[in-house]
This record gives C-alpha cells, sequence and structure tokens, in this order.
C-alpha cells in the first residue's frame, strides 16, 4: 500500500525535532552548498549519527540566527529546514531513506505559510494545501 504523509502537525514536530537533535555535516556527501560557495551559507558543524544519519549545520556568512540544517541517511538527503532567530523560516522538506521526497513546503515565523505539498513513497502527489500564518486556506 503506498503510504505518504498526511498528518502535516506531525511534520512540524519532525522538522523541530531535526533541529533539536543536534547539526552536523557529511563528510562523504559532496553538498550542493559546498559546490554553490554564493548562496552565501558556509558549513559550521558536521555530526555523525546511528543508522547512517549524518547531519549539517550551515550558518549565512556571520550571521549566526541565519541556518539552514540538512540530514542524511546512508549519503541520501532526508530533511532540509530553513531558520532564522530559532524559527522555521524558508523551504522545508523530507523524503524517505530512497531520497523519495515526501513533504516539503515554506514556513514563515516558525509557521506553515504558503504551498504545501503531500507524496507518497513513489514520490506521487497526494495532496496540495495553502496556509498562511499556519491556517489552512486551501486543501486541493
Amino acid at each position: 500500500m503506498k503510504q505518504g504523509i498526511h498528518n502535516i502537525g506531525f511534520s512540524v514536530l519532525f522538522i523541530l525535532g531535526v533541529l533539536l537533535t543536534g547539526t552536523a555535516s557529511c563528510q562523504q556527501t559532496q553538498s550542493k552548498l559546498q559546490q554553490a560557495p554564493e548562496t552565501g551559507y558556509t558549513l559550521l558543524k558536521t555530526k555523525k549519527g546511528k543508522e547512517g544519519l549524518v547531519s549539517e549545520l550551515w550558518t549565512y556568512g556571520n550571521d549566526t540566527s541565519k541556518y539552514l540544517i540538512r540530514k542524511y541517511r546512508y549519503n541520501k538527503l532526508i530533511t532540509i529546514s530553513h531558520y532564522e532567530q530559532g524559527k522555521a523560516n524558508g523551504y522545508i522538506m523530507m523524503a524517505n531513506d530512497s531520497g523519495v521526497i515526501l513533504l516539503e513546503g515554506a514556513m514563515k515565523d516558525g509557521k506553515r505559510h504558503g504551498i504545501f505539498k503531500n507524496y507518497d513513497d513513489t514520490g506521487k502527489l497526494l495532496s496540495t494545501m495553502t496556509y498562511e500564518n499556519d491556517s489552512l486556506i486551501e486543501n486541493k
């Protein structure tokens, strides 16, 4: 049975958990940000975890209040989260261990804001939701 992430509340908690579980960088995986320094992000920390998990913490220039967390499992990118002042702010993405995107969306000041898309384990779009200040405006 194909499954996707249906519970956005769980997704937001998961993203916040990404922030709380630690930060780091993958030495085995060549990051796109390392290849494109014009983005302004600089790799600050790396951390290897259990079961092939590697985390990266990137800061925006010298501004440590603006940062990006990327997590990999077995060299596959599984999460991206942007933060400002400790709140999710910008693009977020979660993928399964095969690298297939399950959820992507935009956050503003720690709240869902903009379009969120949910996909099943094969990458098929399941739903598109539009949020404004964490309130659901439209669900397709």
